[in-house]
């Protein structure tokens, strides 16, 4: 059979996933160039798999979830730290939307993986928490609390953070 035919409908579920998997893969590892390499890894096992995949309802879904997988794989060998701020720098402060996201930046590296992966998932991605259970294998119940701790543990974080802000006079 000709490879053009086995693959047809790829190429467009790939222009629908990518970014999907890309913006999954970057909010764990913060890092643009990796993510898109976790994206097309994501993918690139799509393609590898399509004769079995292409008639999936939750193909989308399952390409997040491998590029989640992978996220989180490369976070665990790489174990990147978040130093704190030097509250007695003199520099001035970053535009406050500019600074909310790095706080919440911060404080998603900081979390345990699985509550990253489902903090993402559900408020970053927009899935139910119906959905992450049934895209990672977990309880509904699991999900509620994993999401619970991990809003609890990011909510706490960006309040130090804002108390330890050192207001910049010029």
């Amino acid at each position: 059979m000709n490879n053009q035919l086995d693959h047809q409908g790829f190429e467009e579920v790939f222009v629908t996933c990518f970014p999907k998997a890309k913006r999954a893969a970057l909010r764990i590892l913060c890092d643009p160039v990796a993510a898109e390499d976790v994206a097309a890894e994501s993918l690139a096992r799509v393609y590898a798999r399509w004769a079995t995949l292409s008639g999936t309802d939750y193909l989308a879904a399952w390409v997040v979830r491998v590029a989640t997988n992978l996220a989180l794989d490369g976070l665990r060998r790489r174990r990147v730290w978040v130093l704190p701020r030097d509250p007695a720098s003199d520099r001035p402060p970053l535009d406050e939307q500019v600074s909310a996201n790095v706080s919440l930046v911060a404080a998603l590296k900081n979390l345990p993986p699985r509550q990253r992966e489902i903090v993402v998932l559900c408020h970053l991605e927009g899935f139910t928490r119906v959905e992450v259970s049934h895209l990672l294998g977990l309880s509904s119940e699991t999900v509620k609390t994993h999401l619970t701790r991990g809003l609890m543990a990011i909510r706490s974080a960006i309040a130090t953070t804002e108390e330890d802000t050192v207001p910049w006079t010029a």
